[in-house]
């Protein structure tokens, strides 16, 4: 794993600059998320069966395995998880999630064990924004849902661009989205993906 201090006044500078546009600008609160988290709380809002659950977790053992503190903790591989367990385990914050949207954003590491790679490691840093809840009318809302998608978009987008809008060689940056859809159309896409790659078995290796 690399560590971050030879770059650490650009990580400093990324920090800041998205604190200043998500508290300002997009009236966000800051919480410092745990590193260590239950296990349960990545399978319930990841999948049972998601490769970050099933080959990317790492789980934490100590000295006495057999502690009940021990078990069934991992080392965070993203940030939402976490912050959705912590809102719901707040008492101030649980009460308003049916009466006004939580907005929230943290920072720090995360873990994956994964293959190294170019741009992968298997300890890196994310910035996050998460916006939480709101009133039942607006949740069942499509017009709102969208626009609470749009505005993580271009909270994002002005995080990023701010960040680099001194660097030497400013680097192109390329917005890319992706929906997978509904449960419908996932399941109907996994179920032709299966059929087409069955025939193909012999020639996938682990990681396909």
């Amino acid at each position: 794993m690399k560590e971050v201090h030879h770059n650490w006044p650009f990580y400093s500078h990324a920090i800041e600059t998205c604190k200043q546009i998500l508290e300002k600008r997009f009236n966000h609160s800051f919480v410092l998320g745990n590193i260590v988290e239950s296990e349960l709380t990545f399978n319930k809002t990841l999948g049972l069966q998601s490769d970050i659950v099933l080959k990317e977790m790492y789980k934490v053992t100590t000295s006495h395995p057999d502690a009940a503190d021990s078990k069934g903790l991992v080392l965070r591989p993203e940030g939402t998880a976490g912050i959705l367990r912590y809102v719901l385990q707040n008492p101030d914050l649980k009460p308003k999630l049916q009466k006004e949207q939580i907005k929230l954003w943290y920072w720090g590491p995360m873990f994956r064990h994964e293959r190294p790679q170019t741009g992968r490691s298997r300890q890196f840093y994310q910035i996050g924004a998460e916006l939480i809840g709101g009133s039942n009318s607006q949740s069942k809302d499509e017009g709102f849902l969208l626009q609470q998608d749009l505005e993580s978009i271009v909270s994002a987008w002005h995080c990023l661009d701010s960040v680099f809008s001194h660097a030497p060689q400013r680097p192109k940056i390329q917005l890319e989205l992706n929906n997978l859809g509904g449960y419908g159309a996932l399941k109907a896409y996994n179920e032709e993906l299966v059929q087409m790659l069955t025939p193909h078995l012999d020639r996938l290796t682990e990681t396909s």
